[in-house]
């Protein structure tokens, strides 16, 4: 099994959410140097073959086209890749998911992985769903009234606004 061991593209993503309103296109990353949508770059998992992806960079005004023949955002709930574009090794990780929740404006919510099982990407649904952060959680860190363990991994998003979201996280078992 390939584990994911290339933070750099993570880092990058994160770094852009924290610098840019992403809200249409969360977990992308995002470069502009004006508000002319002409020059607005996203980076996308383009699809090569089936199950094969590459992270691209491509305008915002391609996207819809790029969407519509399978190409897909790093870590979203669609997608069967990663933050770093690496298709996910679906035939040997759990996908826990949690019900429908209802967040008010800023809200959390967390999917945790099992004992014995880490992290490897996450998402929610609606894809559409305003969010300002979705990532993978830090072991430690408190969102919301949730606090992960030392030992604990799983996936956070924060919406926006006030929503109706599913939650989802992919674990792998730590061998």
């Amino acid at each position: 099994m390939k584990l994911n061991t290339r933070p750099t593209l993570g880092l990058i993503a994160s770094a852009a959410l924290i610098a840019a309103p992403l809200l249409a296109f969360p977990g992308a990353a995002f470069a502009t140097e004006d508000d002319d949508d002409d020059d607005q770059q996203i980076l996308i998992c383009h699809q090569i073959s089936d199950n094969n992806y590459e992270l691209i960079t491509i305008d915002v005004s391609d996207l819809q086209e790029h969407l519509q023949h399978g190409d897909a955002f790093p870590a979203q709930a669609s997608a069967e890749v990663d933050v770093n574009c690496d298709t996910l090794p679906f035939s040997s990780s759990l996908r826990v998911e949690t019900a429908e929740l209802q967040l008010a404006a800023a809200g959390w919510a967390v999917a945790v992985c099992p004992p014995g099982t880490r992290a490897i990407s996450g998402g929610y649904a609606p894809e559409t769903t305003g969010v300002t952060v979705s990532e993978l959680a830090v072991a430690g860190m408190t969102y919301g009234d949730f606090t992960f363990g030392p030992d604990q991994t799983g996936w956070v998003v924060q919406a926006s606004d006030v929503a109706s979201i599913k939650v989802f996280v992919d674990c792998e078992p730590i061998l």
